[in-house]
């Protein structure tokens, strides 16, 4: 094989790879805008904390099919969750959770 074809090659291999869609770009093909769920919970020794996110959670997803259907209902194929919990002492705590909802 000749120099000139061998770098023609690779060339058109390059070429090939970088028109592919990347992994990560794939990965949010089916995502929808943020959707965000909060609740608040009872509780001591971080039991309202919990209480809360399981809450949040469950609103979250209940938000999510609401707006986009029962295939992006599921925190767990969401992408950039973020968590936001506070606990209170004598006051309940709280908890919001914002995501973007992903096809299943």
């Amino acid at each position: 094989m000749s120099r000139i074809s061998l770098l023609a090659c690779i060339g058109a291999t390059v070429v090939a790879f970088a028109a592919m869609p990347s992994t990560q770009a794939h990965s949010f093909r089916g995502c929808k805008p943020a959707v965000e769920g909060s609740a608040a919970g009872l509780g001591v020794l971080g039991r309202g904390e919990r209480r809360a996110g399981l809450k949040a959670r469950a609103d979250w997803e209940q938000n999510a099919k609401a707006l986009y259907g029962e295939k992006f209902a599921r925190l767990a194929n969401a992408r950039g969750v973020v968590w936001d919990c506070k606990g209170g002492t004598l006051a309940p705590a709280k908890c919001t959770v914002r995501a973007r909802p992903c096809r299943s």
